[in-house]
């Protein structure tokens, strides 16, 4: 039988190491296995990537690697407005966005009393805010903080997607489209509740962001929610890993995705936020859906399919 050559790039402060070792045993008997850590620049390909077909997948960015024969699968570069125009031409049930420029006015009849604003360029939650859907206005970078992501890509108005009293939100890691785990946030408790899509009776600009500082986090294992992430990923079909994230309307009981997470940062198995999430909350990512052992047989389906 012809031999394939599979080679994995990772960043071991956010992979651990011991996760790729595990997934490698578990690889199918007709693949060589590789493993790289991106920590040290691979100044030439290994001579034994030449010798047969390699599909390589980049979890993160190696230095300097020059793949010679086969198929090379990275994870995705690109801001949060790439990644939507894809899903909204997909017909996937994204909520409605707008760029904000100095042009924008949106009428409260067609978004809803309400919005959130995000940059382009944020993560982790950073600097998502409700804001009055008739007091959204474009502001120059130079007006923004320093640390300010809006200094250096777009703002976006996107619809606000009512979860219930406390925000609630869901993530799904995704391995070429199969889920590896799944995880329910609901916001912190200790402040007032929001009783409707309009009850916003504090000032302008309250988050609204399920993850942030004081919320609990669970398993989930929401069928439809992993059945849409499927669809979502098939979308981007050689990007190995996507962090999605849910958001279930409180009133129509539609789910929707809210953000797709394409850079690779999202190994929540054994990066430092995972490591904290699962100590804090008494989880098990590993057992959820036997995450490593399914790695290994994507992976193994993955290098078959493109070293064709």
């Amino acid at each position: 039988m012809r031999k394939i050559n599979l080679a994995v790039f990772f960043h071991p402060d956010t992979k651990s190491v011991s996760d790729i070792e595990t997934i490698g045993s578990h690889i199918g008997d007709d693949i060589n296995f590789y493993a790289f850590p991106t920590t040290r620049p691979h100044l030439w390909t290994p001579l034994r990537l030449f010798a047969r077909t390699t599909v390589t997948v980049e979890f993160d960015r190696p230095q300097h690697f020059n793949l010679i024969r086969g198929r090379r699968l990275r994870q995705l570069r690109r801001g949060k407005l790439f990644t939507y125009r894809k899903l909204q031409e997909a017909g996937l049930p994204l909520p409605r966005f707008e760029v904000i420029t100095p042009e924008t006015v949106l009428d409260p009849s067609v978004w809803g009393p309400y919005v959130v604003v995000k940059p382009e360029m944020g993560g982790r939650g950073a600097y998502v805010w409700i804001h009055r859907t008739n007091r959204v206005h474009y502001k120059k970078p130079h007006e923004l903080r320093e640390d300010h992501p809006g200094r250096y890509g777009a703002m976006i108005a996107q619809q606000f997607i009512y979860t219930g009293p406390w925000p609630v939100s869901c993530r799904v890691l995704t391995l070429f489209g199969e889920p590896l785990l799944s995880a329910r946030y609901e916001g912190r408790h200790d402040v007032p509740p929001i009783e409707s899509p309009a009850d916003f009776r504090r000032a302008s600009g309250t988050s609204i962001v399920a993850t942030a500082e004081g919320c609990t986090i669970a398993l989930a294992n929401d069928a439809e929610m992993l059945a849409l992430a499927r669809q979502i990923h098939a979308v981007f079909p050689t990007v190995p890993l996507l962090g999605q994230d849910f958001v279930r309307d409180a009133t129509t009981g539609k789910l929707h995705v809210v953000e797709i997470n394409p850079n690779g940062a999202t190994w929540m198995f054994s990066n430092p936020s995972g490591r904290k999430m699962q100590a804090d909350f008494h989880l098990d990512f590993y057992r959820q859906f036997d995450g490593l052992k399914t790695a290994a047989r994507v992976l193994s389906e993955v290098a078959r399919r493109f070293a064709r």
